[in-house]
This record gives C-alpha cells, structure tokens and sequence, in this order.
C-alpha cells in the first residue's frame, strides 16, 4: 500500500520531537515501512525523517501555526479574542495550503492519506480529495470548536 501520512504541522519532526503526536505519526509510518507499505510523510522543513520514508517538503516552517488553542469556545469574551483566532485560523488555511496542493497534484501516487494534524482546515478540506483518509485526533474530544464543527459535517 502506498500511504502518506499528514504529519503535525506545528514542530520538525525527529526522535525527538517535542510532543506525542509527532512520536506516533513518525513510528506509525516506520512500522509501516517496516511491514512492506511504501510510505512517505509531509512534515516540516528541518524534519529527520529516516531514509527508509519518503519525506515531501512543500516548504513549511516549524512555528509557522501553533499547536492548537485549546481556549477557542464558542462564545468569544472580546473581540480581540474573535480577531486573534480568526488570524490563526487564516494563517492555518494558508500554510496548509501547501500541503493540499501536493496532496492534489499527487493523489494517484497514494493509496490512503493519514492525516495527523491538529487543525480544522485539513479536515475539512481534504476530505473533498478522491483518495480515502483517515484523520487521527490528536487531541481531547471535548472541545467544543472542534467537535461542533465534526458533528455538523456528518449529518449534513
């Protein structure tokens, strides 16, 4: 199986990279490779990736978004709250962007993408794909903004 995995947006990955979800993308995909699947990883520039996956650099910068605001809710105290989400949001739309253009271009060299990230755009941007994707949340269930927007998508 030809699979590429969506890695975190958010650090470079290595095997040491700072958080749990960048661990598990990166084992998934080496045990994968190691099971006869040909594997490939988007991740951010600066990543060490072992030469056993296929590493696509679309030209994204470690700390250009940030690991996922877990204060968003759905009632803003302020409007600089609004504004300062709104920004990240856009800012995250933007660097993914990069990645779901190669995703597009691509799409007949993969069976199945992986999608690990912590952002709402992938999620609902990709799944107009026609390739089958898995999303894996790395993330609680009870947030609000991210599960409200889940929910809504299914039943439409």
């Amino acid at each position: 199986m030809r699979i590429i995995h969506l890695a975190p947006l958010t650090a470079s990955l290595s095997n040491k990279a700072p958080g749990g979800a960048e661990q598990a993308c990166l084992n998934l995909a080496l045990s994968q490779t190691e099971a006869g699947h040909k594997v490939s990883i988007i991740a951010c520039e600066g990543s060490e990736i072992p030469s056993s996956l296929q590493f696509i650099d679309v030209g994204i910068q470690a700390g250009e978004i940030f690991p996922i605001d877990t204060g968003r809710t759905q009632n803003f105290e302020s409007e600089e709250e609004h504004l300062k989400v709104t920004k990240h949001l856009n800012r995250e739309r933007k660097v993914f962007a990069r990645a779901h253009y190669y995703l597009a271009q691509n799409v007949a060299n993969h069976d199945i993408i992986h999608n690990h990230t912590f952002d709402l755009t992938p999620l609902f941007e990709m799944n107009r794909l026609p390739i089958p994707i898995l999303h894996t949340l790395h993330c609680s269930a009870v947030l609000y903004w991210l599960c409200e927007p889940l929910k809504q998508e299914a039943t439409a």
